[in-house]
Parts: structure tokens; sequence; C-alpha cells
């Protein structure tokens, strides 16, 4: 009984701590308190910038989304739209996790519209911003291949990320407007997008109180089986 209940903590535990690899899926929720991590790599801004610093001091963040079942409201003395209820930040970071730049906070949910195939056009919900880096500052995150990773942290409602049958999160997922000191502005190329929960902290404490109220049922049980037996004899 303890050598399954303490797997049961262990495989609950992998999970909440886990990371889900979401890049060929058409849909994925982003929960709250998780997020989303994109790697993607600016190899190409140096290829069509030739004699140009090979690392871009500009790059855009767009996700798309499902648009949720609820209206949206204008920012106060503007004619920009969002969802109440929705709230992200984001930033850039190395690889390794060790140089990191934030993207301009708050990050809000706004309505949007994305054209299909077809010319069909289809509500949806859109995250975007962009960010300004030094030359310094880029080469810092992408010397390791020219690559990089956008975590997106959701601080708000559940956002269900990506555009549905016929499309992978890697088409809801971009990183346009790329460009540095040279005349070519490229797009990022993603690589690959997960969802993972950054604080298994409070599994860890209920499922800690779980283990020990599980032992302490054993250990009464025990007791009350061997009173029995003690008025028994």
């Amino acid at each position: 009984m303890r050598r399954s209940l303490a797997c049961a903590v262990l495989s609950v535990l992998s999970a909440c701590a886990g990371t889900i690899n979401v890049t060929a899926e058409p849909s994925a929720t982003l929960a709250p308190g998780h997020e989303l991590q994109i790697d993607f790599s600016v190899w190409n801004y140096g290829a069509n910038n030739p004699g140009a610093p090979p690392y871009p001091t500009h790059l855009g963040l767009l996700i798309i989304g499902a648009a949720p079942g609820l209206a949206a409201v204008t920012l106060p003395d503007s004619t920009s739209q969002y969802y109440p209820g929705f709230l992200f930040e984001a930033w850039l970071e190395s690889l390794d996790g060790e140089v990191r730049a934030p993207f301009p906070a708050p990050l809000l949910l706004a309505p949007g519209v994305f054209t299909q195939g077809g010319g069909a056009e289809l509500d949806v919900a859109v995250l975007a911003s962009s960010l300004d880096l030094s030359l310094a500052l880029s080469e810092a995150i992408f010397g390791q291949d020219f690559s990089g990773r956008i975590v997106v942290r959701n601080l708000g409602g559940a956002l269900d990320v990506g555009l549905g049958p016929g499309y992978t999160i890697r088409n809801a997922v971009l990183e346009p407007d790329v460009w540095g000191l040279g005349p070519s502005t490229v797009a990022g190329l993603t690589r690959q997008v997960t969802i993972s929960n950054p604080e298994p902290s409070t599994a860890l404490l209920v499922l800690g109180a779980a283990l020990l109220a599980g032992l302490r049922g054993m250990r009464r049980r025990r007791a009350a089986a061997a009173r029995r037996a003690s008025s028994q004899s």
C-alpha cells in the first residue's frame, strides 16, 4: 500500500512538472499559471543581410488563439480593444536560460481576424508584442546556434492557442518583423512549441499532505487491527 501510494504521488508530480510538445497539434490550452515556450531560430536574418552583424536588434511576437465568448472592451483614451480577464507576461531568453530580456508589459489579448486559404474570415484572439535589443544583448541570447526562446506566462484566464483543424500550433505562433543593422527584414523560424507548468511546488505541498494523510490512515488501521487481535486472544 505504501509503495503504491508513493508511486502514485511520483506519477502525478511528474505530470504536474512536465512539459508537453504541442508543435504539431491543431490547438492547445494555456492554463492559468502555465507557460508557452517557443524555441526558434534567426539564422536566416544573417543569411539575408551579408556584411551586417548577424544578430537582430528587433523581433516581434504574434500568437493566435480562439476568440473567447465575451465582448471586447476599449482601452481608456484609445481605440484599441482587448478581452478583459486575460493577462500575460513574456520574455526572450537564451536556450540555457541565463540571459533574459522582457517584452513590454502588460500583454493583453485583443480581437482579430484570420483570413483562411479560401478567403473566409475567422474571428480570433491575438496576443502581439515586439522587443528591441542592443546588439550585445542579442548576441548574448542568440550566440548559441542563432537560436533563442520566447516564454509566455499566463497570468489570467485560460487561452486556447491555435487555429483549429487544418493548422498546427506552429502556424499560430510567429516571430514576425525580425530586423537589425542590415536592410532586410525576415521572420523567425519556429522550431518547437511546448506548454509547461513552471510551479510544481503547490502540487508538492498538496500531494505531500495527501501522502501523510494516507500514511496516518494506514497506521490507524494497523493499530485498530492490533487492538482487535489483542482483545480476541
